[in-house]
């Protein structure tokens, strides 16, 4: 069985999520529902696991959480008010914390 270093894994979980995501996002063969929201559940997916591996906050999911929630809200108003492209969408803040709660039901699973 092959052994791959712990550091070279993190940088997987949070990185593949969001190739995966770009790949979705680019290439027209997918349902428009795909498209739409699997690279948002993919982007927040990656955040929250980055922001979990980098011990933000000693890695207290909870405050973790928060944070993501805060930045996912502050990037769709950012759309609302015209200060970043795309849309704002209730459905991609749902689809946010989604990935968030999936998130922290991986971590808390494989702590066991």
């Amino acid at each position: 069985m092959v052994k791959i270093n712990k550091n070279i894994l993190k940088l997987i979980i949070c990185v593949l999520p969001i190739i995966i995501g770009w790949i979705i996002y680019n290439f027209l063969f997918f349902p428009s529902i795909i498209r739409n929201y699997l690279p948002d559940f993919c982007w927040a997916i990656s955040l929250y696991f980055t922001l979990y591996f980098m011990r933000v906050y000693n890695g207290q999911l909870v405050v973790i959480f928060m944070i993501s929630s805060f930045l996912s809200f502050t990037y769709e108003i950012g759309q609302r008010l015209n200060y970043f492209d795309g849309t704002f969408d209730v459905l991609d803040l749902i689809t946010y914390h989604l990935a968030f709660v999936l998130a922290i039901i991986s971590i808390k699973f494989s702590k066991k």
